[in-house]
Parts: C-alpha cells; structure tokens; sequence
C-alpha cells in the first residue's frame, strides 16, 4: 500500500490544472485564428489531409476553369457554322434560281457577284478565331 501525501496530491492538482490551461489556450487559438491547427505538428494527420485536400480544390479549379474555356470555344465553334450553314443555304438559293435558265445576263451577272460575297463571307467565318487561336485550323492550332 502506497501512502498518498499532501505534496503528491497537490502536485497531481497542478498538473491537472496546467494540461486544463494548455487545452484552454489552444482552443482559444484555434477560435481566434479560425484553423483547427497553426502548425503541422499541432495536428500531422489533420495537416497532411488539409495539404491533400487544397491539392484536390487546385485540381478541381482548373478542372472549372478547362470546361468554361471548352464551353467558350463550342459557343465561337458553333456560331461560325450557323453563319456558315445560311450561308450556304444562300448560296444553293441562288444557284436554283441561276439554273432555271429564265433569267438574263445582267441577273446571271449580279448572282455571281453576291456569290463571290458570301464565298468571302465564308472565307472569314472559317477563319474565326478564340483567345488566338483559330478554331478551323486542324493541327496548326
């Protein structure tokens, strides 16, 4: 049997009481600085999963950023082949209407000149470009 002295006792007490503050003291560092921890050794397990997990978010973000820029491009893409595609229609109006053999010269004529229009038009919608790049150009770009 073991005699429990006053000096034991006590000490025990300030023990307890300084392991108390020590708590203390941490949670009202974490409430003031928002973190649950200010050094890696504060919480290793913690801190390598925060150091994993702001990886991920960096990953993720450039994941967002990737799919504003392919919808961007799609949008330019797909503005250019509507023009394109009235285009072309146009294009096959005029051809019918040259090809009924009804008309004169002059109108053959004028025709012709709106066609070389829109084949310039369309020389220039194929040569759109985003964030300068041409979105046409295969390879080169």
């Amino acid at each position: 049997m073991t005699r429990i002295t006053q000096s034991m006792s006590l000490r025990q007490t300030l023990y307890d009481i300084n392991g108390a503050y020590d708590r203390l003291s941490r949670t009202q560092s974490q409430l003031s600085s928002g973190y649950r921890f200010a050094r890696p050794e504060d919480d290793p397990l913690a801190a390598g999963r925060a150091t994993q997990l702001k990886g991920e978010l960096g990953t993720i973000q450039q994941y967002l950023k990737n799919v504003d820029e392919a919808g961007s491009w799609l949008a330019t893409t797909e503005t250019a082949l509507n023009n394109t595609v009235s285009m072309l229609q146009r294009v096959r109006e005029l051809t019918v209407q040259a090809s009924n053999g009804a008309l004169g010269q002059s109108s053959l004529d004028g025709i012709a000149a709106e066609i070389k229009q829109i084949e310039d038009a369309i020389r220039g919608e194929m040569n759109t470009s985003y964030a300068g790049r041409y979105v046409f150009a295969g390879s080169a770009t």
